[in-house]
């Protein structure tokens, strides 16, 4: 079996790739005013505080005063979030897809009624 090691440039490419089309997609969806594509990571402020979700392999945190709290949120949660793709201009790869469900999980913190993710969101 052939196997070759990780590009760090394919990476850094995928990465930029993946925020221009969240950046393009971003104005067609409902979590566009609180949401802004940086440069690895899409940050989502809300009412409880502000999230980024790592663009290049979705992991979200909560930013807090003390530091940063690393969420993982359940997949049965993701696969819930209705995604209106027709409206969006571009086809997205699972990973970008996956972003923005998280920014439309999040997008309604104070709503969450998931008992594992309302955990990970309490102050400690």
């Amino acid at each position: 079996m052939f196997s070759r090691g990780f590009d760090i440039h394919e990476i850094s490419a995928a990465i930029v790739l993946r925020a221009e089309i969240l950046a393009r997609v971003l104005p067609h969806t409902s979590v566009a005013d609180r949401c802004t594509v940086e440069k690895t990571y899409l940050e989502v402020r809300v009412h409880l505080g502000t999230y980024r979700i790592q663009v290049g392999w979705g992991a979200a945190m909560l930013m807090t005063g003390s530091g940063i709290r690393w969420l993982r949120i359940p997949q049965k949660i993701l696969d819930s979030v209705r995604l209106d793709l027709p409206v969006i201009p571009i086809e997205l790869d699972y990973r970008t897809e996956m972003v923005l469900r998280r920014a439309y999980v999040l997008e309604n913190d104070w709503k969450i009624d998931s008992p594992e993710l309302v955990r990970q969101l309490m102050p400690d």
